[in-house]
């Protein structure tokens, strides 16, 4: 065998192999892309499909029986040609023995048809027990080129679904126990020894306080004395501003002169002089 020919087997093989890998990723994706569908659709109990013209719908319940403390998950997947325009029902306004506690939209997609999905869940809680059912709901759909032109519906039918007590069957059997007899209200604690007993706690500690700083500034005062020359000298000089003697007031000139001798006396030897001595 040549080289050349070695080389182009080389290259086939080469080719060959490349097909394959790219044919086992795209085989894988679908797997995959198909798998994810089929799990998400085979949580649902109930899946029922409504087609007319352009448009197939999808009705899908997650439980036909719950309890009345449970939820249902209601799914609307509704597939139309991209020239038509789909508009999902009102499903508040339809329901009349549920309730919806949420809402979603996940949203539109193209799906191997090439038409355009869109999908809306709702998660209905029931009011009461017993044997109900889900009403049929109508999807309105038009020309997208001409929407005021006539209007075409797709109407679906009437779901059933059980909501059991949480009583059980036992329940007609239930005896209500009787009420209690009527009990005395407790009296609420009483605060007021407390209170009382805080207030003494202050008064006593506020007089207290003022008889500690009373007898603290008492004890503060500080006495001056003044020395007896000073205080003669200063009554002196009072006396001689007086002027008694320019105004011949001889006698009572004297008599002051006296007195404040003798009180120099008893200030400054601390003896009574002026009983014991005369003017």
């Amino acid at each position: 065998m040549s080289v050349r020919q070695k080389e182009h087997n080389n290259r086939i093989a080469l080719v060959a192999y490349t097909i394959i890998t790219c044919a086992l990723i795209f085989s894988c994706h679908g797997c995959k892309k198909n798998t994810a569908s089929d799990s998400a659709k085979s949580q649902f109990k109930i899946d029922k499909l409504f087609e007319r013209g352009p448009l197939a719908v999808h009705v899908r319940l997650d439980k036909d029986k719950i309890t009345i403390a449970e939820t249902c998950l209601l799914q609307f997947e509704a597939a139309i040609d991209p020239k038509y325009e789909v508009q999902m029902p009102q499903v508040g306004a339809e329901l009349q023995n549920f309730g919806i506690l949420d809402w979603d939209n996940l949203g539109d997609r193209l799906d191997e048809n090439n038409k355009v999905v869109s999908t809306f869940q709702y998660r209905l809680e029931p009011f009461l027990s017993g044997n109900y059912q889900l009403p049929a709901f109508t999807f309105q759909f038009s020309d997208a080129n001409r929407l005021a032109e006539n209007k075409y519906t797709l109407t679906t039918e009437p779901i059933d679904i059980e909501v059991t007590s949480l009583l059980g069957e036992d329940r007609e059997n239930l005896k209500i126990a009787d009420i209690e007899d009527v009990v005395d209200m407790s009296k609420p604690p009483s605060y007021w020894p407390l209170w009382t007993l805080g207030t003494c706690i202050v008064i006593t500690a506020v007089i207290i306080a003022w008889l500690y700083m009373r007898r603290r500034r008492i004890h503060e005062l500080v006495r001056v004395f003044k020395p007896a020359h000073e205080i003669a000298y200063a009554r002196l000089k009072a006396l001689v501003k007086d002027d008694l003697v320019a105004a011949g007031k001889i006698k009572e000139f004297y008599e002051r002169i006296s007195d404040i001798l003798r009180h120099y006396i008893e200030h400054r030897f601390d003896l009574r002089a002026p009983e014991r001595t005369t003017e």
